[in-house]
């Protein structure tokens, strides 16, 4: 397993340590509504049939990933913004992985902890009914385990031995971290040679967009979503190959797939009158941020905000 060492401070880039505290903030704050309107997977879901509940398109998000990347069984797997946990447990329970899920926010790292024990023992003939330690490996009986830690994913090298993961696995979370160059470079160090993996989903703007096109798609969601600016898709590419990775699956554009998600969200309650009753309470960042998912819609319906997965390797 791979060891985490102390934290270390360092110099982050201007402007970024705001934001960040923010962020954690946010999520600090929001994450247990999350749960309520998203579920254990904070993230998009990918829809092959419209009447799929919000709990499958999620899954089925996490296993286009597989399928792109054929992360092997009994993986050692880095899990960057890991949320309250659920492709972290999805990796231990279903493929035997060790996971390691990191995120910015103390309370997203308690759901997490706590909601994989309870599934852990909610399972057939559990190892133990001890309850974990905070940052230990939690095991699945017969299956891999799980482990939960609040880190800055902005400088994870520091933090795990070099060499000790097969994927690094980053979903939704690499738009909030400012310096994307360092994190491909540091998850290039943490991984074994011979193939292991590096899996991306995120968020996009279109190339070749002109000013006006930026200010009044991109920049609507970039304030009000807390992120850093975003990128197109090659710049990713750039930026892995640059790092030492090789392209195993070239960015793929699956707007189409999952722009539904925010109709089926918005089912939800919580996503109508409770989430402006929240955002007021939380204040700018709360206000901003319901104002940030309805730029998105709009985003997604102009073509200038894309969503999209790839997958490299180092070889």
């Amino acid at each position: 397993m791979s060891e985490v060492r102390p934290s270390g401070t360092g110099v982050k880039p201007n402007g970024s340590l705001d934001l960040k505290q923010r962020i954690k903030t946010h999520y600090d704050n929001v994450t247990d509504k999350y749960i309520s309107a998203w579920g254990q997977h904070i993230h998009h879901g990918y829809f092959n049939d419209q009447h799929e509940d919000k709990s499958q398109v999620q899954v089925n998000l996490i296993n286009v990933l597989l399928e792109i990347s054929s992360l092997g069984r009994n993986s050692k797997v880095l899990d960057i913004g890991c949320g309250v946990g659920g492709t972290s447990r999805f990796l231990a329970r279903e493929l035997g992985c060790a996971v390691t899920g990191i995120t910015i926010s103390s309370r997203q790292v308690e759901l997490a902890q706590s909601l994989t024990a309870a599934e852990i023992k909610s399972l057939p003939s559990p190892k133990s009914t001890q309850t974990p330690g905070a940052g230990d490996f939690m095991h699945y009986p017969n299956a891999g385990s799980a482990r939960f830690l609040e880190l800055d994913a902005g400088n994870i090298s520091s933090r795990f031995d070099k060499e000790s993961f097969d994927c690094v696995w980053i979903c939704e979370a690499l738009y909030h971290i400012p310096d994307k160059e360092r994190v491909f470079s540091d998850a290039f160090s943490l991984l074994a040679p011979g193939g292991s993996k590096l899996i991306i989903a995120d968020w996009f703007k279109a190339p070749d967009l002109d000013s006006q096109k930026e200010a009044q798609y991109i920049s609507p969601i970039e304030t009000g979503m807390l992120t850093q600016p975003l990128h197109t898709m090659n710049e990713y590419v750039s930026m892995a190959e640059k790092a030492g990775f090789t392209v195993r699956q070239a960015p793929k554009d699956i707007t189409q797939k999952v722009s539904p998600t925010w109709e089926k969200i918005a089912e939800n309650p919580f996503t109508t009158f409770g989430i402006w009753l929240l955002a007021i309470w939380i204040g700018r960042d709360g206000i901003g941020y319901v104002k940030g998912m309805k730029a998105m819609k709009r985003g997604y319906a102009s073509g200038a905000f894309k969503y999209a997965i790839m997958c490299f390797e180092k070889r």
